[in-house]
């Protein structure tokens, strides 16, 4: 596994950090992670996509390295504003764009309000329904003070996802944990990401973005994924239906911690048919 090159952008008040890989002449492929993730969670498949383009994978604010938001601004439409300022700074040329998630839904807004800087499209586990998943315990931490852990040990031990199936590996996992924290000044260690951005978001039907998207588009869930079942998949693939539908196997919501190698792959099949600048 190769490690991504580090840097920061300053868009407006907060210096956003972002990872890199492959060389600056190929062309670009955007990684949007999910909500509570970072930028480390592509690490197991951006190296095998930096073989045939540059890769770009954002901390998305108050996530990894990137700043936190004061007051907390976390709308859908902040994200987006941080995308395009990165993707104008970085990459200039239409980009490949793939989302897990919540990054799934940021990379929908972002292609319907600039459709012509999206040659592709790969949304993951992503619905394009948001708001009325949210559950009783992502509200309770949104409200909770941030963990102090003893020692990166610590960390790992207690580190869930969210949701918790999985069929990552434990050092995928391990590395999620570590890459997750920060030192707190005082001895402990306690997590990057910031909690408020828990807090309730609108609800938004981005079906109708869905339907209007024109650029190849992939749509994938992970095989075992409560997020996004099989008739989820299928309505938003009814809703685009030039879409290639991918499920991946043994993997659950986090596909790209679960079966990294089998992901890239497919979306390496989907970017060569359609991703040429």
């Amino acid at each position: 596994m190769e490690n991504g090159s580090r840097d920061t952008l300053r868009v407006g008040d907060l210096d956003l950090h972002y990872l890199t890989w492959g060389r600056e002449n190929l062309p670009t492929v955007v990684l949007v992670h999910g909500a509570s993730a970072h930028a480390h969670w592509w690490d197991y498949v951006a190296p095998t996509l930096a073989g045939h383009y540059r890769v770009l994978a954002p901390d998305l604010r108050g996530h990894g390295d990137s700043d936190h938001a004061r007051p907390p601004a976390y709308a859908i439409d902040d994200y987006v504003h941080d995308l395009e300022a990165l993707t104008t700074a970085l990459a200039p040329s239409p980009v490949a764009l793939v989302g897990h998630s919540l990054g799934g839904v940021i990379a929908l807004r972002y292609t319907e309000r600039h459709p012509a800087r999206v040659a592709t499209l790969a949304i993951v586990d992503s619905r394009a329904r948001t708001g009325s998943g949210r559950t009783g315990l992502v509200n309770r931490l949104s409200a909770l003070p941030h963990p102090v852990f003893e020692s990166p040990e610590e960390a790992v031990r207690r580190f869930r996802l969210l949701p918790r199936g999985t069929t990552a590996h434990p050092h995928v996992l391990r590395r999620m944990a570590l890459a997750g924290i920060r030192t707190t000044g005082e001895g402990g260690y306690t997590l990057k990401f910031d909690r408020g951005a828990f807090a309730k978001r609108a609800v938004l039907d981005l079906m109708p973005a869905l339907a209007a998207v024109q650029c190849p588009t992939l749509l994938v869930r992970g095989g075992e994924s409560v997020f996004v079942d099989a008739d989820t998949l299928t309505e938003m693939g009814t809703a685009c239906p030039h879409a290639e539908l991918a499920t991946i196997d043994d993997a659950h919501h986090h596909v790209v911690l679960d079966q990294p190698e089998a992901f890239a792959m497919r979306l390496l099949l989907f970017l060569g048919r359609h991703y040429v600048v």
